[in-house]
């Protein structure tokens, strides 16, 4: 839950109309196409979580998000002229602020696809059933802790290393590429066996 946070679509959400802003995009038409592609991407999801399995849609979208925040980050860094973050920032090339632009549309929709709605299905049906209540709810408390992190720390990133942030969102998603391909498929799996699925991934049955 905490690292579909800070892989940084909340921070996309959040300050992508800032980020935009400095590159000379329009703010405002940012803000509605990133809303609208969150809309629209999450309805896939909603038939590939049964089709392809859980599994599946962490590990591609995982894969979609590290290649857009690490292109948006090298692109912000060797791509763009301008004094600081703050300051209106210009790409060296026009094509440069396109990509950029789009690199940001396809990480929300594959976040929207894949991460967004599909930690929250498989938070809830991993847990033992007579600690489910408690580790779901624990499992939510790191999600808003996360999304804490990300408002109070992305400002700070962004004056100091500027598309760097991007970067650290980067590392991120491939960590959550990483677990994504550890994690045991449980599409299809009853309740009861669970937690003899996982421990039949960390080796520990009997």
């Amino acid at each position: 839950q905490m690292l579909q946070k800070l892989v940084g679509m909340n921070a996309f959400m959040y300050f992508g109309p800032r980020v935009f802003k400095n590159l000379g995009f329009d703010a405002n038409l940012f803000q509605t196409l990133a809303n609208a592609v969150n809309m629209v991407f999450t309805l896939p999801a909603l038939y590939f979580i049964e089709y392809t399995g859980r599994r599946s849609l962490f590990v591609f979208g995982a894969l979609g998000m590290s290649i857009s925040t690490i292109t948006l980050g090298l692109l912000g860094i060797y791509g763009t002229v301008g004094s600081g973050f703050g300051d209106i920032l210009k790409p060296k090339s026009p094509w440069i602020g396109d990509v950029m632009a789009c690199m940001v549309l396809t990480f929300i929709a594959c976040f929207a696809s894949t991460w967004g709605p599909t930690v929250w299905v498989y938070c809830a049906e991993i847990f033992p059933l007579r600690h489910r209540a408690r580790c779901v709810g624990v499992s939510t408390m790191t999600n808003w802790i996360g999304n804490f992190l990300i408002a109070q720390f992305t400002p700070v990133l962004l004056s100091s290393i500027g598309f760097g942030t991007f970067l650290l969102f980067g590392i991120f998603c491939l960590n959550a590429l990483v677990l994504g391909w550890w994690l045991p498929e449980t599409s299809g799996v009853p309740l009861e066996q669970m937690g003899l699925l996982f421990d039949r991934r960390l080796g520990t049955d009997d």
